[in-house]
């Protein structure tokens, strides 16, 4: 379950990683600033050519009037083709100079790579007050569009713009995302082919209801078209619709959305890169995990645990962890070792009474000598331990069950039963510096989100090298013990006339191999298989309590008898770990704690 969970997890974090770029735009708002920027141009000229192939070479020349203190104006290109998904129209400046001269740049993208922005000017200087030109030199491909693209109502209208046409040029030729008042547009431009005709409307909303969308149209019929507008309201712009007889050329064809553009970039050969590279790379993590896993042994059914093993080491060398009920069945085992006396105070308290001498205890298996160690009752006879509920109790608990944990793997190295896996160790370090380069990748700093995806592939593919299980491998001494606690586990849940296995000759045994059942978490079946075989109620041991809240016959089962002690130790645990909990979230505690389209504007 928890491998699953942190699978879950994982794909979940890939998930964001890959597409945040696509959520951050659906999360963008929808609004529109209001006014205008106070430079207005005075006058905006756009010099177009567009060549056979469809390449768009542009030229704005910007004359720009500074009542106010500004560094100098940017620019922004929108790559999104409104007519068509597949296609990008991605600008390439080529020079911009300021009052003839060269003025300083930088180009970036935002939006998820959908705007592609020029921010002009020093940020150290302030432009002096005044007019001041700006020309912009750029490249755009893809501008000749199918005939049907743009059709519909213009301002102004002549020649023949029925929409039958081959192709046209539809374009923004003044972008509507400037923010300045442009006083007077004059557009120039040079066609591939005869236009059929030209449509055109400047501003839009405030601008029409002024009567200022009729633009000025020459050279219909000829591939020489001149435009003029006056008075073109911030964010309006001006855009023309030129139909023409020639075929379409060739375009960017992209399977995806300009959406995933940040994601998946804007061509299909590197996105198709990638993927492969995933695929290799969750290939890899499985394979590497996969190598890491030991395979079962076979597991004969054994009447007795291991010589000289008790419940959680059984439990150890069959599972590779000591389960959830280690702490509650080496207790038991003390109790039945006559180590401990235990006492049912109250439905919640318990108490824990050292009986045993020290050779006693050295005679114990290592994990009983490390939980007695931690609850204190092995230092002299009469030493006790008091489960309450308290949070000191859980405190020593918890102590408790770490100590059996740590003192059962460090005996079966020392025991020659487990060894270091360096494979896996090495697969580990390797996980982890490939986890960071999947953030590294998904951050998308000046490339695609996609590149982090091969490394977070191996994540995934790899997650079980996390395991701590991973680290270490059975020796062949280990795994015979394996199949002997294997085995055992197998007897204890296994109704007898699926084994046939005598069980009245050994009906003795019982007693002793409870706390195993309950490490293993089989008590029940384990009680089960008592009932069946001898038509009897399962002896109650001598060294634990009953009659305190239940009936010795439901000692094995429900929440009373071995649950019931095992409820209280929890729920000690757990008052200690709630009181960590709030004392390090809460800072104040007595205890714990510690550390095409576009736009521009002025700027």
């Amino acid at each position: 379950m928890k491998r699953i969970l942190g699978l879950v997890v994982l794909l979940v974090l890939t998930a964001i990683g890959l597409f945040w770029p696509v959520l951050g735009q659906l999360a963008e708002s929808t609004s529109t600033t209001n006014g205008s920027d106070p430079v207005t141009f005075t006058r905006y000229r756009a010099d177009l050519s567009i060549a056979d192939d469809g390449l768009l070479t542009a030229r704005e020349t910007i004359t720009a009037n500074f009542p106010l203190p500004r560094h100098g104006i940017f620019q922004f290109w929108d790559v999104k083709d409104s007519t068509d998904s597949h296609n990008r129209y991605i600008p390439t400046i080529t020079s911009i100079t300021m009052d003839g001269k060269p003025v300083p740049y930088e180009v970036s993208k935002t939006g998820g790579d959908r705007y592609v922005v020029a921010k002009i000017g020093n940020p150290d200087e302030y432009v002096d007050f005044g007019e001041h030109t700006y020309v912009i030199d750029y490249t755009i491909p893809g501008a000749i569009s199918p005939g049907t693209a743009g059709t519909g109502a213009y301002e102004s209208n002549e020649g023949d713009v029925s929409g039958t046409a081959p192709s046209d040029l539809y374009w923004n030729v003044v972008a509507p995302g400037w923010l300045n008042d442009i006083t007077q547009a004059d557009i120039h431009i040079t066609l591939p082919s005869e236009a059929l005709g030209v449509q055109c409307t400047a501003g839009t909303g405030f601008g029409l209801s002024m009567g200022r969308g009729p633009c000025g149209i020459e050279g219909t019929g000829t591939r020489s078209v001149t435009l003029t507008a006056k008075d073109i309201p911030a964010q309006s712009g001006m855009t023309v619709r030129i139909p023409m007889a020639m075929a379409p050329p060739p375009r960017m064809s992209i399977p995806w959305p300009v959406l995933f553009d940040k994601v998946l970039g804007t061509t299909l050969l590197p996105a198709l890169f990638v993927g492969l590279l995933s695929l290799v790379g969750l290939a890899l993590g499985i394979a590497w995990s996969s190598s890491t896993r030991e395979s079962p042994p076979g597991l004969p059914v054994m009447y007795a645990p291991p010589e000289g093993f008790g419940p959680a080491q059984t439990v150890y060398l069959a599972q590779e962890d000591t389960g959830g009920k280690a702490l509650i069945a080496t207790l038991l085992h003390m109790a039945d070792r006559g180590l401990v006396k235990l006492d049912h105070r109250t439905d919640d308290t318990w108490l824990v009474t050292g009986q045993a001498t020290a050779d006693q205890w050295l005679a114990a298996d290592p994990a009983t000598r490390a939980a007695g160690s931690a609850l204190g009752v092995m230092s002299t006879q009469g030493s006790w331990f008091l489960a309450d509920g308290s949070k000191d109790a859980g405190e020593s608990l918890l102590d408790a069950q770490k100590s059996i944990d740590k003192e059962v793997q460090s005996w079966s190295l020392d025991a020659g039963l487990m060894s270091k896996d360096k494979g896996a160790r090495l697969g580990c370090s390797v996980w982890g510096l490939l986890a960071i380069a999947a953030i590294i990748g998904f951050i998308g700093w000046r490339w695609p989100t996609m590149w982090g995806l091969p490394f977070a592939a191996f994540a995934i593919g790899g997650s079980a090298l996390l395991n701590p299980k991973a680290m270490t491998r059975r020796t062949d001494t280990g795994r015979r013990a394996w199949s002997e606690s294997g085995g055992f586990k197998r007897m204890l849940e296994t109704p007898s006339s699926e084994e046939r296995f005598d069980f009245s000759a050994r009906k003795d045994m019982f007693i002793p191999y409870i706390p195993f059942a309950v490490a293993f978490g089989v008590a029940d079946k384990w009680a089960a298989k008592y009932r069946v075989e001898t038509g009897q109620e399962p002896p109650v041991p001598l060294w634990y309590p009953v009659g305190v809240g239940y009936a010795s016959s439901s000692l094995y089962d429900g929440n009373a008898g071995f649950s019931s002690f095992d409820s209280s130790l929890t729920s000690a645990i757990s008052s200690y770990q709630a009181s960590q909990s709030s004392s390090s979230g809460g800072g104040g505690g007595s205890f714990g704690g510690g550390g095409g389209g576009g736009g521009g504007g002025s700027w």
